[in-house]
């Protein structure tokens, strides 16, 4: 493998291991994003949505990223910056609405008389909300896969297998269970 190959595998696999960040802007303070009607998100909720992200193929902002060892073309970074603008916009809608959701859901059970079907409602809105979100992202994936060239499509596929492969050395190691790396305490 050439080492210009070499160069671009790495970069590719440096942002598949983190695709959703960057693919979102970082959340700023008061905008809402891991706010819920108490508060902050609760631990198991951030637990899942992270989990959720962390699964995800890498989208528009993480071929961005990789613009120049994919050789992206100023044609292919339009379409991306597009997808990943509306792909934002999108997720951010159904994130305000499930968590508007969520504040109704915890209000109906709040007062002198619990309403517990409105609660079920309520979280049911949250939930789907929550999925027409996750399917709006899966969908712009797709898209800004579809804009990339077949060899850059195996270039990222490389990548993420060979992120995928270090992963699993994590695991046996280890080091994802509270061990540490080869070399380390």
């Amino acid at each position: 493998m050439t080492t210009n190959r070499w160069t671009t595998l790495l970069a590719v696999v440096a942002l598949t291991g983190t695709p959703v960040a960057a693919q979102t802007k970082p959340m700023e303070h008061g905008g809402g994003g891991m706010m819920g009607a108490h508060g902050m998100m609760g631990s198991q909720d951030m637990m899942a949505a992270q989990g959720m992200m962390q699964d995800m193929a890498p989208g528009a902002g993480a071929f961005l990223a990789a613009a120049d060892p994919l050789g992206l073309t100023p044609d292919q970074r339009k379409s991306l910056e597009a997808l990943r603008t509306t792909a934002q916009a999108t997720r951010m809608a159904h994130m305000q609405a499930a968590m508007a959701a969520r504040r109704s859901a915890s209000e109906a059970l709040s007062g002198d008389s619990p309403d517990l079907k409105a609660y079920g409602q309520a979280l049911q809105a949250a939930a789907d909300e929550m999925v027409q979100a996750q399917v709006a992202m899966a969908r712009a994936r797709i898209d800004a896969r579809a804009v990339l060239t077949p060899d850059q499509r195996a270039t990222v596929e490389s990548g993420m297998a060979l992120m995928g492969a270090m992963r699993g050395g994590m695991m046996d190691s280890g080091m994802m269970r509270g061990g540490t790396m080869p070399g380390g305490r």
